[in-house]
């Protein structure tokens, strides 16, 4: 999300920047070419100095222990903020020859200009969140990646699937709430267990040579496939294909699959951290 805010803040300075080197060669300056040579940027230093005093009265009441405080951040210091800006265009408006209420209308079309365009940034990087996977290679022998797309929801849910090699997905439990870190380790089999660090996250194994995925479910793990998944309980998995066949698996018993376990490192969303000494548990 921070990308997303850099973007916008430069986005809105270059509006204006450009306004100015398009306005060089006219005399004239209509009332929107005005607002759109100041607001934006404006805008811009708004935005910043609100994140700013936002960050700093939240560490405030956080250490006061102060609810009131926090909520003035909310309400209270935007539209300090907002009005200050204000103020400050109105007198170059004025400065310029503008009438008060041309003033006041030429920041209203700037301000509205630049909560348009913030809003169309974030609309297409939602648009884009929600319809790309991304993917984090999973150590294993042939390699494999877990995937994950973003779910419209307010919490940071995804959907989640393993990809193989050959282009084979295999759908897991669906990430509700960032509990998408595992523990990676490598069996005596060559397959891989990614250990959930949540727990209330599932656990499963990766054979990667035979193309399989394993929920575990305590003592047993149940075989998955296809590229959406189903749990009526907590056992056996229903797996819809093409919405018509559906795959029951049974549980399996896990045995000594897990004995001698040697731990690779962490796996996260965006990325596979090695730890930096082998460890079992």
């Amino acid at each position: 999300m921070s990308y997303i805010i850099i973007i916008i803040f430069f986005l809105l300075i270059g509006v204006s920047l450009s306004a100015r080197i398009l306005n060089r060669k006219s005399s004239e300056c209509g009332c929107f070419m005005f607002s759109l040579k100041t607001v934006p940027m404006s805008c811009a230093f708004m935005g910043f100095a609100y994140f700013l005093s936002f960050a700093g009265m939240f560490l405030l009441a956080r250490e006061l222990k102060s609810s009131m405080l926090f909520f003035l951040s909310l309400t209270l210091l935007p539209l300090i903020i907002l009005g200050f800006g204000f103020w400050r265009f109105f007198l170059h408006a004025r400065k310029s020859q503008f009438s008060a209420i041309k003033a006041a209308w030429s920041f209203i079309l700037g301000f509205a200009f630049s909560v348009a365009l913030t809003a169309t940034v974030l609309a297409l990087n939602m648009y884009y969140c929600l319809n790309t996977w991304q993917s984090v290679e999973i150590p294993t022998s042939p390699k494999c990646e877990l995937q994950l797309k973003r779910l419209f929801t307010l919490c940071a849910e995804y959907d989640r699937r393993i990809l193989f090699e050959s282009k084979k997905k295999i759908a897991i439990r669906m990430d509700p709430c960032g509990i998408s870190d595992f523990y990676v380790y490598a069996l005596k089999n060559g397959a891989a267990y990614l250990e959930c660090e949540s727990a209330y996250g599932a656990s499963y194994i990766i054979d990667a040579a035979n193309e399989k995925v394993y929920s575990v479910n305590g003592a047993g793990m149940s075989e998955l496939t296809g590229e959406r998944t189903e749990e009526p309980n907590s056992v056996i998995y229903y797996t819809h294909g093409n919405g018509k066949k559906v795959f029951i698996s049974c549980t399996i018993s896990l045995g000594d699959l897990l004995k001698g376990k040697r731990l690779l490192g962490h796996l996260h969303k965006t990325s596979f951290r090695p730890c930096e000494n082998d460890e079992q548990k």
